[in-house]
């Protein structure tokens, strides 16, 4: 063998067993560095939250300072909702209002511990800072329950004014006053915190409260109190005729007529009869004549109240004419009612109230409507035309035994045959300004009877020509 190859050879073996023992130290050196350097129990240098260098801080420090550095962005956080009288306090907890300290300093710690070896030492060495910031999060909503619980207790219900219609006293009415209510605007209320919190505004906000108006104020009740129209008729001199009037009458005696209400005599009053208090008097019988019978007058309450429903521009459901005309109205003027067929109904088509004030002036029955006036005109007059006057036909005479000659008893009287029309005539400031029809009346004939007396002094009963043409009495021949 060559001496000097086996030489270099052993060079060699030495060579690579030194260099062999080189890498492993340095291999394991640099595991132990690697080890060392990604297993610290501290952050990463550069690593930043909040612009805070965690540097050197563990896990629990980093959270530690964080959260205290942050805790007055939560202590800040002050509601104070007022009315201006009463306040209403509420913090952080109540909108669930946190700062993310812990997922944010796990987002830092997460730095050079995550990924490949390779990975987190090119974290680590980057040499550039690594950022990160924590966020406040709230939930304004989470109020929503507290609020509108503020808000019943601030609910106030708006009251409408009053009225109270006092007949036959003075005053005549009285009022109440409204009261206006109010409730809170809940979501706008929300809105507005929300809009407050995300600006950090913090502090006292005044509720956003709104006025609840009442349907009726008192100065419009006010208005709704003007005599709008007023009739009277004049009473026969028969007390019992005046007080079925009276007891008839009481049916709209301070009657309050709400809009669109109907008011029938015959519904209020019921039967008009002795069972319900009502005198004889006279009543038209089979069209032609007056006899007395329970309820007498009554058609003359049914006349005064149509007559002044129509002065008060009513609707007039149902109305008949009499038989024959009225002695206490002008013709086609009148109104007769018979329970429970012919009926008086008068409806309030206004969009007020209606107030009847029955009263008696006198030898008057009178009546008052009350409610708002119109601007259209200040006063109705009816006007009467007539259409057709006949002639008084000369009644139909019957012989009576039982009366003596030259006597005559009429049992009814003949009445002429009437056709008119009604008008509704509008004034405003004394001039007309139109006129509505209002009803058609027609009276028909009526051919009297009259009973002439036949019999004559000696009893004997003559003939009724005879009895209306008597002979002559001779005149006696004076003596020579």
């Amino acid at each position: 063998m060559d001496t000097r190859t086996g030489k270099k050879k052993g060079k060699t073996a030495r060579f690579l067993l030194v260099l062999l023992t080189v890498v492993i130290v340095a291999a394991a050196g640099a595991g132990i560095y690697i080890y060392t350097t990604l297993h610290q129990d501290t952050f990463f240098t550069g690593v930043y939250v909040d612009d805070m260098n965690l540097d050197e801080l563990t896990y629990q420090q980093a959270v530690d300072a964080i959260t205290e550095k942050n805790q007055s962005k939560i202590d800040e956080i002050n509601i104070q909702l007022t009315d201006g009288e009463r306040t209403w306090n509420y913090g952080a907890a109540d909108i669930h209002a946190r700062i993310n300290v812990e997922e944010t300093v796990d987002q830092a710690w997460a730095v050079g511990r995550e990924g490949s070896i390779f990975k987190r030492l090119s974290d680590v060495n980057a040499g550039e800072a690594v950022r990160f910031y924590t966020q406040l999060t709230y939930d304004v909503a989470e109020l929503r329950d507290e609020i509108e619980s503020i808000g019943q207790e601030l609910y106030q219900e708006p009251v409408d004014a009053t009225i109270a219609f006092h007949q036959g006293e003075d005053p005549l009415f009285t009022f109440t006053p409204e009261r206006v209510g109010q409730q809170l605007r809940v979501d706008d209320t929300i809105t507005q915190l929300m809009e407050r919190v995300d600006n950090q505004q913090y502090g006292e906000m005044t509720l956003p409260i709104e006025e609840l108006p009442p349907a009726r104020f008192e100065s419009e009740l006010v208005s709704w109190t003007t005599k709008v129209a007023s009739f009277k008729t004049h009473l026969h001199d028969n007390p019992d005729r005046t007080y079925n009037v009276e007891l008839s009458s009481s049916a709209y005696d301070g009657l309050t007529l709400e809009p669109g209400e109907v008011f029938s005599l015959n519904d209020t009053t019921g039967p008009r009869d002795k069972d319900h208090g009502y005198r004889d008097a006279d009543v038209i019988v089979g069209g032609k004549k007056l006899e007395p019978a329970p309820g007498g007058g009554n058609c003359q309450t049914a006349t005064t109240l149509y007559g002044a429903a129509v002065r008060a521009d009513m609707e007039i459901v149902e109305r008949y004419p009499h038989s024959f005309p009225s002695s206490y109205t002008e013709v086609g003027q009148d109104a007769t009612v018979n329970y429970p067929y012919a009926d008086i109904k008068i409806k309030n088509d206004k969009d007020t109230p209606l107030f009847f004030d029955r009263y008696f002036d006198g030898s008057w029955i009178c009546v008052d409507i009350y409610g708002k006036a119109s601007e259209a005109y200040d006063e109705i007059k009816i006007e009467t035309v007539i259409l057709e006057w006949g002639e008084t036909p000369e009644p139909t005479m019957v012989a009576d035994s039982n009366l003596r000659v030259g006597v005559k008893e009429e049992e009814y009287k003949s009445r002429r045959h009437i056709e008119c029309e009604t008008y509704r005539v509008y004034y405003q400031n004394g001039e007309e300004t139109k006129r509505v029809f209002e009803a058609k009346s027609v009276y028909p004939q009526v051919v009297g009877l009259t009973r002439v007396g036949t019999r004559m002094p000696d009893g004997t009963v003559v003939s009724l020509e005879r009895a209306l043409n008597p002979a002559p009495t001779p005149t006696p021949t004076p003596a020579p």
